[in-house]
């Protein structure tokens, strides 16, 4: 099942504060791992561009729950 099948069958229970919290805690997960794997490589690392990627869809699915004002409030 597709993440927006998801979010829409968690706003159909009412859990979108729970899954906006998690989003936000794997959002910062990887932002920390990220700048930490830059700082001991580089910007251009295979394992930095990794993580990065894996932020990106994170960043789009917390942007996806959260266009949806009443979802968040």
């Amino acid at each position: 099942m597709g993440y927006k099948r998801t979010i829409y069958s968690m706003r159909r229970r009412g859990n979108f504060a729970m899954c906006a919290e998690a989003l936000l805690r794997d959002i910062e997960k990887y932002r920390k791992e990220m700048v930490d794997l830059a700082a001991k490589t580089s910007l251009s690392n295979q394992n930095v561009i990794d993580v990065s990627t894996k932020l990106d869809c994170l960043l789009n699915k917390y942007y996806h729950l959260s266009s949806d004002k009443t979802a968040l409030y």
